[in-house]
């Protein structure tokens, strides 16, 4: 079995784009992780105690547990993807299409930011 190698030319973009992407990969991840939890505190804090207190459920602990899991959750996912990135633009490099993927995946992940931020501004709203 042999493994294609990249061309001496084509190492420099491949780092460089590896490195973007695992930069906006941990970011997206932060970030996603921001939104779970500001989602989850805006869920508990939506039921007033009084209701929680007689239904004998609280959901304060529900809600600290959510993020400590999304922590750990999206710490996995953003070392799995960091790793992905090395055989997708390595492939891609190969094939000549290294800045297609990387625009598609650098989209993907800016797409990922925004729609995290949105969630938190929304869910900052709804708990004014």
């Amino acid at each position: 079995m042999s493994e294609k190698r990249l061309k001496k030319q084509q190492i420099a973009p491949f780092v460089l784009m590896w490195i973007a992407s695992g930069m906006l990969s941990v970011a997206d991840w932060l970030v996603l992780r921001a939104a779970v939890s500001a989602v989850a505190a805006a869920i508990a804090g939506s039921i007033p105690i009084e209701t929680q207190i007689r239904r004998n459920w609280f959901l304060r602990w529900p809600a600290a547990a959510v993020d400590k899991f999304a922590l750990a959750c999206f710490g996995i996912l953003a070392v799995l993807s960091i790793m992905s990135f090395e055989w997708v633009y390595h492939s891609a490099l190969l094939r000549g299409k290294g800045r297609k993927r990387f625009l598609t995946v650098a989209g993907i992940q800016v797409g990922l930011l925004v729609a995290s931020v949105i969630a938190i501004g929304i869910a900052s709203w709804v708990t004014r």
